[in-house]
């Protein structure tokens, strides 16, 4: 489709296009979204272990808590002879404690699903009042009771990273609020099967007034809503779409079979084959062999050790103290793992990644570039390891340098720096002398 729009078109085009296709490669999944959507895709945050996918874990554990709460009878069999209405008490706990867990885990799933899920329970109630069928309001109102205590158990700890997004302190400006096309169309394309899918269960959850999942449609309403207004950091608001998606297919997985035989019916087999190929299995298989296949899977360093890195990682753990503070040059995050100490962070990342100081970061910056560089400026270097207040030293990795030796200079300043660690290898540690 797009070798025949735009500037350049024709078969030579498409040819260029499909030669340029990364198959084979992590980068693949750049490529299996819809034109001019956000990258979105729902295998990618579980395939790495993060804590996004952990954050979207509680999610599902909160829809549900939700859903057991509201209609305690929709399972009336409770261990220990309780009664449902009185072993329904415990999914409040549940909610709580997944509340309090989205937060600390990935602030941007907990500060959307938790204010969406309160805006439904508020609907919920008010819906409740007027029909005897959906229970108590008062349950709805206990649920949001617990979500709001779940958020602000942990506000201290919100409030400390959250400070840094401040203008003043990361230098960018942001508006939260947006509303553009790109992202209900991103919705659209990514969600529209799974919304076709759920339509049959949504509308029997009206009908016959089921109360699981007509919270549960009131809760991906309000998502939809959230997510079409809300504008994050990077466009970081696509992690929403998946938090519409899960629900969706939560409610469409049983009419997901009445969908097909539906297109079967409209197109025939061979067509409506083709269409689930193309849209289920095609994708899913391209993504799992570029991840599979991907050559720098042989090469990463988060995933390969080079020689010697391991004994070196070991001296890291058992040979320096536990608050030690290490400059690394391309920050390569292994070391936190495997070697458990911090990293000196001064990437060349803009600061809005992460709500990091832009003032500061310059100055890090600043730091390993003269470190791992000219290495010419090591009083100021040692001025600014030295402020940190906890024991500093200096990594150097000789295939980072095939035709520099910029610790040379560290060597020759014995007053600032002193060598601790070296081996036949290429990796040598200095630790940053005390004043």
């Amino acid at each position: 489709m797009r070798a025949f729009v735009g500037q350049v078109t024709g078969l030579a085009e498409a040819g260029r296009i499909a030669a340029n296709m990364p198959f084979g490669t992590v980068d693949v999944v750049q490529r299996l979204v819809a034109p001019f959507a956000y990258m979105v895709n729902s295998w990618d945050k579980y395939t790495l272990g993060t804590a996004i996918g952990y954050a979207y874990l509680l999610m599902l554990v909160i829809l549900w808590a939700a859903a057991r709460w509201l209609d305690p009878a929709s399972r009336a069999a409770v261990s220990n002879g309780e009664t449902a209405e009185r072993g329904a008490w415990r999914w409040l706990a549940v909610a709580f404690a997944a509340s309090a867990g989205t937060m600390l885990f990935h602030s941007v799933v907990g500060l959307s699903v938790i204010p969406v899920a309160l805006g439904a329970c508020a609907v919920y109630a008010l819906l409740a009042r007027g029909d005897a069928a959906l229970g108590p309001s008062w349950r709805a109102w206990a649920l949001a009771a617990a979500l709001a205590a779940g958020l602000l158990a942990t506000w201290p700890y919100f409030h400390s990273i959250a400070s840094g997004w401040s203008a003043g302190r990361s230098g960018v400006r942001h508006h939260y609020l947006r509303i553009g096309w790109r992202m209900p169309w991103t919705l659209l394309t990514a969600c529209g099967v799974a919304a076709a899918a759920a339509w049959p269960a949504l509308r029997g959850a009206l009908a016959e007034r089921r109360r699981g999942p007509l919270w549960l449609g009131l809760w991906t309403l309000g998502m939809v809503a959230f997510a079409c207004v809300v504008h994050l950091p990077q466009d970081n608001e696509h992690k929403f779409v998946w938090q519409v998606f899960v629900p969706l297919a939560m409610l469409g997985g049983p009419g997901l079979s009445g969908l097909f035989a539906w297109v079967r019916r409209r197109v025939g087999a061979p067509l409506a084959g083709l269409a689930g190929f193309l849209a289920f299995v095609a994708p899913s298989a391209l993504f799992l062999h570029g991840y599979l296949g991907d050559p720098a899977g042989r090469t990463a360093y988060e995933v390969v050790r080079a020689p010697g890195e391991r004994e070196l990682y070991a001296w890291v753990r058992t040979r320096t103290p536990a608050g030690a503070v290490f400059a690394d040059h391309h920050a390569r995050d292994v070391l936190l793992v495997e070697g458990r100490r911090r990293l000196f962070l001064g990437t060349a990342r803009a600061p809005d990644v992460a709500a990091f100081p832009s003032g500061e970061m310059a100055h890090r910056r600043a730091v390993l570039e003269d470190l791992y560089g000219t290495a010419r400026l090591l009083a100021a270097d040692a001025a600014c390891l030295d402020s940190l207040g906890a024991p500093a030293f200096v990594l150097y990795r000789a295939e980072d340098f095939p035709e520099e030796a910029p610790w040379a200079a560290l060597d020759a300043d014995s007053t600032r720096f002193r060598r601790v660690y070296a081996d036949s290898l290429g990796h040598r540690v200095y630790r940053l002398r005390p004043r």
